[in-house]
Formats: structure tokens, sequence, C-alpha cells
């Protein structure tokens, strides 16, 4: 039996598909069917999120992870054995994440002088402590390359405006391990470029 078709459809769909950089891939075996491949590069994910500043420093935080941004005040601080561990965010004490102090980034602000970006929910909630908040807009995801593939905590990487890579964020996993990697209140979730 022969089936035909003027293959508009599917014409379309390989427009398309190379459009969008991808490609398709048709294998036939008689009397069994066609397969149809569609390629389509990962880097075409966005993702909306805000593109903060830690020291000279940027990162992109997804947008649904942040659940509120907040300017500090020294009476939100809880001090343990003198050093700030716990910021208490609506009554909540939540970890803070010392990103500037456990990666040694220079040029950041205190505790007091940025932003706090409260993320995550239950025990995966935190304090992400940030100098500035540069801007939201959408971001072009970019696949982590083998060097940083196997870093918990970040989830992809975008080329800024700049031409500057930006690492993204994904506050809300590994919270433990990270808290147990630098101690038993800390999470830190990035990485310095």
């Amino acid at each position: 039996m022969l089936f035909r078709s003027r293959g508009v459809g599917l014409d379309a769909v390989r427009r398309s598909v190379e459009n969008m950089r991808g490609h398709i891939t048709v294998t036939s075996k008689p009397g069994r069917g066609c397969t149809f491949q569609l390629v389509i590069p990962p880097a075409l994910t966005v993702l909306d999120g805000m593109l903060v500043r830690v020291g000279s420093d940027k990162f992109i935080v997804p947008s649904a992870s942040v659940l509120e941004v907040l300017r500090p005040r020294p009476t939100d601080a809880a001090v343990v054995g003198g050093r700030v561990e716990f910021l208490m965010v609506r009554n909540k004490s939540m970890p803070l994440v010392p990103v500037a102090q456990a990666f040694d980034i220079s040029g950041a602000g205190d505790l007091y002088s940025g932003l706090w970006l409260v993320t995550g929910t239950g025990e995966d909630a935190c304090v992400l402590l940030v100098d500035e908040l540069l801007d939201r807009g959408e971001f072009v995801v970019k696949p982590l390359g083998p060097s940083i593939r196997k870093i918990k905590g970040v989830s992809g990487t975008t080329v800024l405006g700049d031409g500057n890579v930006g690492l993204i964020l994904r506050s809300e996993e590994h919270t433990s391990e990270l808290q147990s990697r630098f101690g038993i209140s800390y999470a830190v979730f990035c990485l310095k470029k």
C-alpha cells in the first residue's frame, strides 16, 4: 500500500525546527515505518529570573524560587557564637547564605547594606544575601559545561548583556548537603565564576 501526501505539514515543522537551529532526522525501515527525531538545542530554554550582584560577580536567581525581597534590619539577625547565623523573617528563623564569605568574593557589602532574597520553602527556605538587584527578565539558559556540571546548586549558565557568563542558581535543592559543607547553619547556593 502506498500513501501519498503533499508534505506541507512536515515542511512547516522542518522550517520551524531549523529556525530554532535544530534539525530533523528521518529513518525508514520497510515494513516497520518511519522514525522522526527532532533535535532542538537546549540553549533555547528561557528562564524568568533576577539578575543579582554579589561583589563584582553576577548571578541569576529564578524568580519562581524568590518568595520576597527585603531590606535588612539589624534587629532581624540572630547572633550565635559571635557571628550571624540565622535571620528572622516574618517571625521565622531562616539560615543565612553567606555567599561572599564562603567563596571569598571581594568587594561585597555587609549583612545590612544589600538585600535579602527569601528563597525556597519549608526546610529548604533560606535567605540569600546579595548586594544589589540589577534586573529582572528572561534569560536564555545554556547547558552546564563539564567543569561545573557536578556542582550542586547551579542549574545552568547564561550569557549576560555585557558578554560575561552568569551562573543560574538552584536554591531550592541541596540545602542540607551545602549546610553540612559550610557549617550547621550555612547554606550556599552559588559559585564564584
